[in-house]
């Protein structure tokens, strides 16, 4: 069974709330669902700008990845963001694969 821990912080940019995420183990069909009600629970506090700290993530797969790409769609539609930070090679590798490294805002 995959594993997932999710780690929320908060921090603040030109007067506007940050929600950060740090995210620890894999992303799969399994354990998506896990970071979807997290991620709902923060929009439904009126969270628009996220952080995904991926420095601990050993694997997503397409069912993480479409979570994401769906997440970045509605967060620009609000003037909100997603943005994906330390990405290990492997991960970066999937992003790279997929032609997505263009799509996300990844530092």
């Amino acid at each position: 069974m995959a594993k997932l821990a999710i780690e929320v912080g908060a921090k603040e940019s030109n007067g506007q709330p940050i929600a950060v995420l740090d995210v620890d183990g894999i992303i799969d069909g399994s354990t998506v669902g896990e970071l979807e009600e997290r991620f709902e629970q923060l929009k439904k506090e009126g969270r628009t700008r996220f952080i995904f700290d991926f420095k601990d993530l050993e694997y997503i797969s397409s069912a993480g990845i479409g979570f994401f790409m769906k997440e970045a769609d509605a967060a620009k539609e609000l003037r909100g963001a997603v943005v994906l930070m330390n990405l290990s090679p492997r991960v970066s590798r999937i992003f790279e694969l997929l032609d997505l490294l263009d799509f996300f805002h990844i530092t």
